[in-house]
């Protein structure tokens, strides 16, 4: 069987990531810092071999992966199941505030059971299992090549078969 490299790249820094802000789906742009993050990551992979590059369109993704498209010629394919976990009222908010305002919420999203979904929200097996669909069909379109997807919070780079 023919694997894909899936290189995952962890966007650059937001305002709100300084701020320790939930930002799930809201679009929140990349910083004064993120956007020489982004440039680094552009020089750092230039020289590397990727068929295509995904991303979710959210700015702070995106802008992360515009470097190094253009470095690459490549165009950016848009995938919106590569977005951040959507944390519905939390969305905005520090942990202090979610505390405060969402005291039941908040103990609930503290004890980290995947079935869970705050209000307006989705549970963390729902964005494991949207992210994963998105890989799986990402590395079937791109078997046996390396390809640079700029989706959720965690940097890793690994293979998908």
């Amino acid at each position: 069987m023919t694997s894909t490299a899936l290189l995952l790249i962890r966007h650059g820094e937001t305002a709100w990531n300084v701020e320790h802000r939930i930002q799930g789906h809201l679009d929140i742009p990349l910083s004064a810092t993120g956007i020489r993050q982004a440039a680094s990551l552009g020089q750092r992979l230039a020289a590397e071999t990727v068929a295509a590059i995904y991303s979710s369109e959210l700015a702070r993704a995106w802008l992360t992966a515009v470097p190094f498209a253009a470095r690459l010629g490549l165009d950016i394919v848009p995938d919106s199941r590569l977005r951040e976990r959507s944390f519905g009222v939390f969305e905005g908010l520090t942990a202090d505030e979610i505390a405060a305002r969402h005291p039941e919420g908040f103990r609930l999203w503290r004890m980290r059971d995947p079935a869970w979904a705050m209000d307006e929200g989705e549970s963390g097996q729902q964005l494991i299992d949207r992210v994963l669909s998105a890989l799986h069909d990402i590395a079937s379109r791109h078997r046996g090549e390396t390809v640079a997807v700029a989706p959720i919070e965690r940097p890793m780079a690994t293979a998908y078969t």
